[in-house]
C-alpha cells in the first residue's frame, strides 16, 4: 500500500481517478482501489491498469517495491517527456508494459531488455531520442 501512494504522491490528479486511493478507513485495502487488481490467493498487486487517466507527475521509484506486479498500463497520460525510469526493468516479474501515447521521452532504458517475463510492450508515440534498447530484439515472444 504505501508503494502505491507514494506513487500517488508524484502524480498531478487533476481528474480525481485516483479518489479511491487514501488512507482512510474505508480506503484502506489497496485491491479495491480504481485500477489496482491484486491476486486473491496472496493479495499481492499483480496489476495497474491505469491507462487513459489523465494522470500528470513523475512515476515514484516506490513502484520498485510491487515486485509482484505482471502488468502494467500507463498510456494515454501525460508524464512531460520525462524519461522512462530506469527501475521500470527491475520489476521482473512484469508480462504486460504499456507506456504508449504518455509523452515519456529521452532515451529508452536498457534495463526493460531485464523483463525477461515481457510478453507485451507498446511504447509507441512518444518523444524518444532511440527506437528500442539493443537486446530487447532479442525475445522472440515480446509481442511489439
Amino acid at each position: 500500500m504505501q508503494a502505491l501512494l507514494a506513487f500517488k504522491q508524484g502524480l498531478v490528479d487533476d481528474e480525481n481517478s485516483l479518489l479511491s486511493w487514501g488512507r482512510e478507513a474505508q480506503n484502506k485495502d489497496c485491491c479495491q482501489w480504481a485500477g489496482v487488481y491484486c491476486n486473491n490467493q496472496t493479495g499481492h498487486v499483480i496489476k495497474l491498469d491505469l491507462g487513459d487517466q489523465s494522470l500528470q507527475g513523475k512515476i515514484s521509484p516506490k513502484l520498485i517495491h510491487l515486485q509482484h506486479l505482471e502488468y502494467l498500463n500507463l498510456s494515454f497520460n501525460n508524464f512531460s517527456w520525462s524519461k522512462i525510469p530506469d527501475f521500470i526493468g527491475s520489476l521482473s516479474n512484469l508480462i504486460y508494459l504499456d507506456l504508449s501515447y504518455a509523452n515519456f521521452g529521452g532515451q529508452i532504458p536498457n534495463q526493460l531488455g531485464n523483463l525477461t517475463h515481457l510478453q507485451y510492450l507498446d511504447l509507441s508515440f512518444n518523444g524518444y531520442s532511440v527506437i528500442a534498447p539493443e537486446n530487447s530484439c532479442t525475445k522472440p515472444q515480446l509481442a511489439l
